[in-house]
């Protein structure tokens, strides 16, 4: 759901033609999986995540740390998590920039209205 969400919400106003909207919606997608690539670089640290660092505040089993050993690569968690990271950051960059446009556009093109809209025609 963390990065699901966030999807939706900006799928839903890129379908309303709200490119600003979907584009903060964008962003939060890159914070969300940024926060998860952090928690992807604690899979090191072992099976059984301690409730100091569990947001339920009781021992758990760590989820990446299962996945990942199931699939033999526990081993470049770090490098996953730092791709991950990576990926986030673009997202991130990509939703900032395409606000900065969408906030200021060019003055001299024409603007194209964006969405699922159908075109009306005139007979």
């Amino acid at each position: 759901f963390q990065l699901l969400f966030p999807g939706l919400i900006g799928y839903y106003y890129y379908r309303k033609g709200n490119l600003f909207a979907a584009l903060i919606a964008l962003f939060f997608v890159g914070f969300s999986l940024q926060y998860t690539a952090w928690y992807l670089s604690t899979a090191h640290q072992g099976l059984i995540l301690p409730a100091h660092k569990s947001f339920l505040g009781v021992d758990a089993i760590h989820d990446f740390n299962y996945i990942l050993n199931a699939v033999g690569l526990l081993a470049y968690e770090s490098l996953i998590a730092g791709l991950t990271r990576f990926i986030a950051y673009l997202i991130m960059l990509a939703a900032v920039i395409g606000m900065f446009f969408e906030a200021f556009p060019n003055k001299n093109k024409k603007r194209i209205k964006r969405g699922w809209h159908r075109e009306k025609k005139d007979f």
